[in-house]
């Protein structure tokens, strides 16, 4: 005689979410909102390749959508238009302000513009954007900040919402629509983990990391980073013309930057200071001069092809083109992985080249900071001490008779 169970499965509470398998055999979790200007249900999905990651998934979705004190339901605020932004709210400050701020100012970089209206249209407007500017007050922006925080964002992004939303804010201050900048006195959550540090090459795996390159047409890119302190950005807009061969001099003038999703081989580069000229050793001009010779044996092989760019890059692909920052990751990661590099060598990003130029010459202790931060184009030594303070040598040997002859009786 067969046993019926009359156990029946846990029903789910109101928010619980479901996880299921579709067709296509990946997994998709699932959670149901409501609209909070409708009240109509909205559908929230993720989906990943295995049952415990939808699971993870679903639980991703519930912190960032948690359920809301007095309605008891897990609230979506929907995007907001300038077009159907509610007069008198912060929605239509953050677009008067975008607009002013962004629309008037010559000096604003066109990569911090769109992380800015990035900021506004996904991390603002969705969450306060419905509130009037009346309502708004410093405990809804300290729980915007804490839901940010427990959807995974880091404590940077958590900084450039509360920093636009106060420069916004500081706009209505002027015009008299706000007495008080309640993103002034909000606080960033404490996520109780130490700042983890930045990986950089030692000078081990900086070897083999270069070694390893030697094959790639990017190595002359790693090795001005490395050898330099360049940032990815200005290594990728340099053209031929900003190299003095004679002189020994690399002028930095540009930067590749995207803007709107349109790249930007030679736009500006990141702050005024960022413009400048290094010192180029034999090493590094000998490898110039290779790769030199190597690109114009490619261009033989792209004569004929419109592509070849009329910049004359030092970096392009082998038809010419400007090298998109993805491609050039994608090839950093190749000769990385390839390298045989030690753990914290693994951890490497392009980024990695230039701060082991800073790493190391901090840590070696024989150029002065203020020509460190020179060389990397920081506008002073903040940013320095910020990064690499803690490589510095505690007490520096050498100076403890300096004004010894004062005590001389």
């Amino acid at each position: 005689m067969t046993r019926t169970s009359t156990h029946k499965p846990k029903a789910r509470g109101n928010g619980d979410g479901s996880v299921f398998q579709l067709p296509n055999k990946k997994w998709r979790a699932q959670i149901t909102l409501t609209d909070a200007t409708t009240d109509k249900q909205v559908y929230r999905t993720k989906h990943a390749k295995t049952k415990t990651a939808a699971k993870a998934e679903l639980e991703a979705l519930k912190q960032q959508y948690p359920i809301h004190q007095t309605r008891k339901r897990r609230l979506y605020y929907p995007p907001t238009s300038a077009e159907g932004t509610r007069p008198d709210s912060l929605g239509e400050l953050l677009d008067e302000w975008s607009a002013s701020y962004m629309g008037v100012r010559t000096d604003v970089r066109g990569s911090t513009r769109d992380n800015y209206l990035s900021m506004i249209r996904v991390h603002l407007k969705p969450v306060l954007g419905h509130l009037l500017l009346s309502d708004l007050d410093v405990e809804q922006v300290d729980e915007m900040l804490l839901q940010m925080q427990a959807r995974g964002l880091g404590t940077s992004t958590q900084r450039v919402a509360k920093t636009v939303l106060g420069m916004a804010l500081d706009h209505a201050k002027r015009r008299k629509k706000v007495t008080v900048n309640v993103a002034r006195d909000a606080v960033l959550p404490r996520n109780g983990q130490a700042r983890e540090e930045k990986p950089w090459f030692d000078r081990t795996d900086g070897k083999k990391f270069l070694a390893a390159a030697k094959g790639s047409p990017l190595y002359v890119a790693w090795v001005l980073q490395m050898q330099c302190g360049l940032r990815g950005g200005e290594v990728l807009a340099l053209s031929w013309e900003d190299i003095d061969f004679k002189e020994q001099e690399l002028h930095i003038r540009h930067g590749q930057q995207r803007m709107g999703g349109r790249i930007i081989p030679r736009g500006e580069t990141k702050t005024k200071e960022s413009i400048r000229t290094v010192r180029l050793s034999d090493d590094v001009l000998r490898v110039l001069k290779a790769h030199k010779a190597f690109q114009s044996e490619q261009r033989v092989k792209a004569n004929g092809l419109v592509h070849w760019t009329t910049d004359d890059l030092v970096l392009t692909t082998p038809l010419g083109e400007y090298v998109r920052p993805e491609a050039y990751r994608r090839e950093f990661r190749n000769v990385r992985d390839a390298a045989k590099l030690s753990e914290e060598g693994k951890r490497a990003t392009p980024h990695s080249c230039r701060h082991t130029y800073a790493s190391i010459l901090v840590q070696d202790g024989k150029m002065p900071w203020a020509d460190i931060a020179k060389q990397l184009g920081h506008r002073d030594l903040r940013m320095l001490t910020a990064t690499y303070g803690h490589l510095r040598r505690d007490a520096p040997r050498g100076y403890e008779d300096e004004l010894s002859d004062l005590m001389a009786s």
